[in-house]
């Protein structure tokens, strides 16, 4: 390996094992693990996959995620793949300890050309909430990063480009459907002293979230049994998100639109024939101010074993 390829990875490893502000864990929201924003299928892979990964993350006020979730694909035409993706979400924190089905997520990826080096693909897809993100403890409604949805259908879409070791992918992620049903606001809880940091929580009842639009940019280094990757992901959230106060009237969150860029290094290891063990750590390098849909992640660690077929 080249010096400067050296440089580059332990630049991007050394960030991400001390870098230790606020920032977004992608994965949670959708749209970042859609087919486009990754690398096309080479020629002579299989073509489908079953995924199983353990992500642990570092969320809001030193709460604790632990999501295994199942990825599957399903070459469904020549050219054409159907994507599964099922979370299922352990949280731990000072408010609640609760667990429960994530939101579903479904993807149809299509190759529009693959000729002169270059790979060509678009994805399109929905995510389906597996509840009203209105989890309660003692009666109390719990904050975003203590629920396990959402509460909201969303679209997405995408489209990338390969060219030998390099991938450029775009992606956009937008809610069609209004408010979710969280009711959580901090004067409900900080009345009991037992729970006054509950006011370094965001106010989210029914919170309205605005779109992000997603860039990709990444650098493969294949080897004989490993493939490295390193990827920056700007996120550009398109508006402030809202919440109902008290009184019923709509509030906008200052501080909840822009910018948010994360860096991620990926290995996978060839253990057999049809068996991929890999390795995903992200971390932010630039945040958001506010983050109510309870998305934070100072650090996100996912190891995985893939099964090709």
């Amino acid at each position: 390996m080249k010096k400067h390829t050296i440089k580059l990875l332990g630049i991007v490893c050394l960030l991400l094992a001390h870098l230790q502000i606020r920032g977004q864990g992608c994965s949670d929201a959708g749209v970042c693990t859609a087919p486009s924003l990754h690398s096309a299928q080479r020629p002579g892979e299989y073509q489908n996959t079953v995924k199983l990964a353990a992500t642990f993350g570092a969320a809001d006020e030193g709460t604790a995620v632990f999501s295994p979730t199942l990825y599957m694909n399903w070459a469904i035409a020549e050219k054409t793949q159907l994507q599964a993706r099922l979370p299922y979400h352990i949280i731990s924190g000072d408010l609640a300890d609760v667990s429960g089905l994530g939101d579903i997520t479904l993807n149809i990826a299509q190759q529009l050309y693959n000729a002169k080096g270059y790979q060509v693909q678009a994805s399109a897809g929905i995510k389906l909430p597996t509840n009203d993100a209105d989890k309660t403890e003692d009666g109390r409604p719990l904050p975003m990063v203590y629920q396990t949805s959402l509460g909201t259908v969303d679209l997405l879409l995408g489209a990338s480009v390969n060219y030998k070791q390099w991938m450029l992918g775009i992606g956009y992620q937008q809610p069609l459907t209004d408010a979710n049903k969280n009711g959580f606001l901090t004067q409900t809880w900080i009345a009991d002293q037992s729970f006054s940091d509950a006011r370094e929580y965001e106010n989210s009842r029914d919170l309205e979230r605005k779109g992000d639009l997603v860039l990709r940019v990444q650098r493969n280094f294949k080897f004989r049994k490993l493939n490295l990757s390193a990827s920056l992901l700007p996120i550009l959230h398109l508006g402030k998100d809202s919440y109902l106060d008290a009184s019923g009237t709509r509030r906008e969150i200052d501080g909840s639109d822009g910018l948010t860029l994360n860096a991620t290094v990926n290995a996978a290891f060839k253990l057999a024939k049809h068996i991929d063990l890999n390795v995903l750590l992200a971390s932010p390098l630039a945040v958001r101010d506010h983050r109510p849909d309870g998305l934070t992640r100072a650090f996100v660690i996912s190891p995985s074993l893939t099964y090709r077929f």
